[in-house]
């Protein structure tokens, strides 16, 4: 009898590698502008006209009777000033201070986290 070697097929239970895709998010810190309107007061000035009253003196002539005696009495008018106060306007122009407010973009730097949603495959 001869012998002989003969290849023979031996099996074994090898544990099978299984994968799934894992949900993961990648995050990094990056700058952002944010702005918003604010109002912001601006002030000028402009003239404004004031007034108040004042005394002043009108003078008109008036006829003022003279005599004078001489044989037969003659009346002669002579001119003279009379003055009285009257109340008068006077205006002048004052500085006035006025605000308006206006509308500005006021905006900064900010630090922001900014993520993005990724998968990787991990295998048990």
């Amino acid at each position: 009898e001869v012998c002989k070697d003969e290849p023979r097929e031996e099996c074994k239970q090898v544990p099978r590698e299984e994968c799934k895709s894992v949900p993961k998010e990648k995050c990094v810190m990056g700058y952002k502008q944010e702005c918003k309107t604010v109002d912001k007061p601006v002030s000028y000035t402009v003239p404004e006209q004031k007034c108040h009253d004042v005394q002043t003196d009108v003078c008109v002539t008036v006829p003022k009777q003279h005599c004078t005696t001489v044989t037969d009495k003659v009346e002669s008018k002579v001119p003279r000033e009379q003055c009285k106060k009257v109340p008068k306007e006077q205006c002048k122009q004052v500085p006035r201070e006025v605000t308006k407010y206006k509308s500005e973009q006021e905006c900064k730097t900010v630090h922001e986290k900014q993520c993005s949603k990724m998968s990787r495959e991990e295998c048990h």
